[in-house]
């Protein structure tokens, strides 16, 4: 399964990421900029428009400068 939107970073556990429907447990591969990192759902967000998923900083940072804020990605699970 795959879906694009925004996503931006929270200061969490490595690794972990807050998505809105996917099961608690389910392994997410994250791309952007030419560049992929994996998260685990733990936690439940982004509520703010266009934001699929919500990416610890450790996580946000493999794929854009935290000061990026919000960034374009695709996931598939």
């Amino acid at each position: 399964n795959t879906q694009s939107g925004g996503a931006s970073w929270y200061r969490y556990n490595d690794g972990e990421c807050a998505h809105r429907t996917l099961p608690r447990g389910t392994v997410v591969t994250v791309s952007a900029n030419g560049r992929s990192a994996t998260c685990v759902v733990t936690d439940r967000g982004p509520y703010t428009g266009g934001r699929i998923i919500d990416l610890d900083d450790g996580t946000f940072a493999q794929l854009a400068p935290l000061s990026a804020g919000v960034i374009d990605v695709t996931i598939t699970w």
